[in-house]
């Protein structure tokens, strides 16, 4: 068993760990905000790097444990998944989990500001360990994920304001 086991008897592996930031403000407050992320079923509208479903017995996003497949393609590569939720205080947090090839989870943090709402949405995911691995994320995954994590802000800020989406 791992707890009787001396230190030097245990493999170990290092998991590194990419986070991405981005945010905006949105001129709504958080409650209207909160209701868009929360309307997986009218994500076609506003979504543009992955498809989302619900499962069946779900309309919409509400607690812990709910949670939705998606679809993308990141280079070329076709990715499929299953979000599920993990934290939802509203109208302030909503965590998710990736269920997926790679592990990764993320979370909207809703900030009421003046008549508005600042968006903070962080993405995380696990790096591959070698060296291969960690050179293709360096090279062709880090700065597009950032872009596109603004992007997404973008078009739900546009989303939610009536604008029309970048």
């Amino acid at each position: 068993m791992f707890w009787k086991k001396k230190p030097e008897e245990v493999d170990t592996r290092i998991i590194e760990i990419r986070e991405g930031k981005a945010e905006t403000y949105i001129d709504s407050p958080p409650e209207n905000v909160w209701e868009v992320i929360s309307d997986v079923r009218n994500y076609d509208k506003w979504v543009k790097f992955f498809k989302a479903r619900l499962p069946d017995h779900l309309e919409r996003v509400e607690k812990a444990g709910d949670y939705t497949f998606y679809e993308t393609n990141i280079l070329g590569i076709p990715i499929k998944g299953k979000t599920v939720i993990v934290e939802r205080i509203p109208p302030q947090r909503s965590a998710f989990y990736l269920l997926s090839a790679y592990r990764g989870g993320g979370e909207f943090l809703l900030e009421p500001v003046s008549d508005g709402t600042r968006v903070h949405y962080t993405i995380w995911s696990e790096i591959p360990s070698s060296y291969l691995g960690k050179l293709v994320d360096r090279a062709l995954l880090a700065s597009r994920a950032q872009e596109q994590m603004q992007e997404h802000l973008d078009r739900l800020k546009a989303y939610v304001e009536g604008a029309p989406l970048p």
